[in-house]
């Protein structure tokens, strides 16, 4: 997955030294119709006396935005991180989720992902995932080396979302468990909850008793219904837990046991993501209607209450999404039909707000050159302009002629 990764890269690769122990390198590839940066970084750990690759995606526009992402980190990056960045990206754009920043960690071997693994026992004796490995060392290395790291170099929030997959689930179990500050969203994928662990609990009891740590937290569990000979009981286990799971949670966590039908061993990564994203980011919920926006007396006013409403929700700033590939269903194609529509106040007040979030947007500044008269037209464009040579934007020829037009 890693020589798939790398493939669909542009052919560019930028090389640039941030820090002596840490090397970076940048790809810029087209995502969801935009362009978007992916950056790949070398970090030397103390912690795990390793030197680690790390996988960086960007939401698009980064450089021009000013504000923080939520971070989402995935764990088995070699396999599951291009799966995750292109989910998010397209959902993002198209006003399921939040922009969000993705982070990969590959694993250089297989035998790497185990280092992550619970020490698992089953039922029958059976020894699991090699006898596991040290996930609260991983913890370690996220909470004081890479979080530190990301906060320095990147414009983050502290809503983080942590994702693994069968043995790289004992990282997600750690992290619920006893880390309660560092994340917000659990996913895990293919990751037993019935197992013994060696205090005697299964991993479910253990996850139980850990819910008092948390508050409006999200926890994920997807695995595949396929292996039938273990189902059943697999099935009973998870009753069991989600019963004494509602009984103990006190703490208002959210919890889906998912099983997911027809898909086996590893293939059920992309129905697991889907449905998990789905859980933390619900349609009911998460659901920003375009038209009856645009319908509505002040489109601006309802802009600015529907995101705000979802900020005090989530517990982070929240934006609308400036423009995104051939949709009308964000900010810039909204002032489009407003000012088509000859809602010229309308529209100067989406602009304004517009310009709140994103104040570096070329975009708005031509938005706002449309709806005014010649000279404060030519201000706008003129600024338009200059935003869209400083951040490489695609419709800078467009601007120009613009400006030709009304100087001619």
């Amino acid at each position: 997955m890693k020589l798939l990764f790398v493939f669909i890269f542009l052919t560019l690769v930028i090389s640039v030294n941030v820090q002596a122990k840490n090397s970076y390198s940048l790809s810029t590839i087209k995502s969801a119709g935009e362009l978007m940066n992916v950056e790949s970084i070398q970090v030397k750990s103390k912690i795990l006396g390793d030197s680690r690759e790390i996988y960086v995606s960007l939401p698009p526009n980064y450089n021009q935005n000013v504000h923080d992402y939520p971070v989402i980190l995935v764990l088995d990056g070699e396999f599951m991180f291009d799966i995750a960045r292109s989910m998010t990206t397209l959902w993002a754009s198209r006003n399921y989720m939040p922009e969000s920043i993705v982070i990969g960690l590959p694993n250089p071997t297989n035998d790497k992902r185990f280092d992550m693994a619970l020490e698992v026992k089953g039922a029958n004796g059976k020894i699991y995932y090699q006898g596991g490995g040290d996930p609260e060392t991983y913890m370690q290395f996220f909470e004081k080396e890479l979080f530190p790291l990301l906060a320095n170099k990147y414009r983050v929030n502290t809503n983080r979302t942590i994702i693994g997959l069968s043995p790289t689930s004992g990282a997600v179990y750690q992290a619920f468990l006893g880390y309660s500050d560092l994340f917000k969203h659990y996913i895990s994928i293919n990751g037993g909850i019935s197992g013994n662990l060696t205090s005697g609990k299964t991993v479910g009891e253990t996850l139980i008793s850990s819910l008092k740590n948390h508050k409006n937290a999200t926890l994920y569990i997807g695995q595949t219904k396929r292996v039938k000979e273990i189902q059943d009981v697999r099935e009973l286990n998870q009753r069991t837990f989600i019963k004494n799971f509602n009984h103990d949670n006190s703490s208002n966590v959210r919890l889906k046991v998912d099983n997911l039908d027809d898909e086996s061993g590893y293939g059920v990564v992309i129905g697991s993501l889907f449905n998990a994203l789905r859980f933390i980011y619900p349609r009911d919920i998460y659901n920003i209607n375009y038209s009856d926006i645009l319908a509505s007396k002040e489109p601006a006013k309802e802009i600015e209450k529907i995101y705000d409403d979802l900020s005090n929700r989530y517990g982070y700033k929240i934006y609308p999404i400036e423009n995104t590939h051939n949709t009308f269903y964000n900010l810039y194609h909204m002032m489009r039909r407003l000012i088509n529509s000859d809602r010229i106040e309308e529209a100067n007040k989406l602009v304004q707000l517009g310009l709140k979030y994103y104040p570096n947007s070329s975009k708005f500044y031509y938005r706002l050159a449309q709806i005014n008269q010649a000279e404060n037209a030519m201000i706008h464009l003129r600024k338009s302009i200059r935003l869209a040579e400083k951040y490489d934007n695609e419709n800078l020829d467009m601007f120009k002629a613009e400006l030709n037009e009304l100087l001619n």
